[in-house]
């Protein structure tokens, strides 16, 4: 990932993290899934690469459809 206005890069799975960082400080009562996040970044549209990046650094409740992040 790299800015347009100051040509900053960050690598995907930091902007995945900051986002998600983001989210969790704005809407502390809402569950963190793949999709929530996928949407709510906008700029990684693949649904496997948000998951890799929140099965690594986050822990994983639930189960397949159901499953969210802390």
């Amino acid at each position: 990932m790299i800015c347009g206005d100051c040509g900053h890069k960050e690598s995907l799975a930091a902007a995945v993290l900051r986002s998600v960082e983001e989210f969790k400080l704005l809407f502390p009562e809402k569950r963190v899934t793949t999709a929530v996040i996928r949407e709510w970044c906008s700029i990684v549209d693949s649904d496997k690469r948000i998951k890799k990046v929140l099965d690594d650094n986050y822990t994983k409740k639930g189960d397949n459809r159901w499953t969210y992040y802390e």
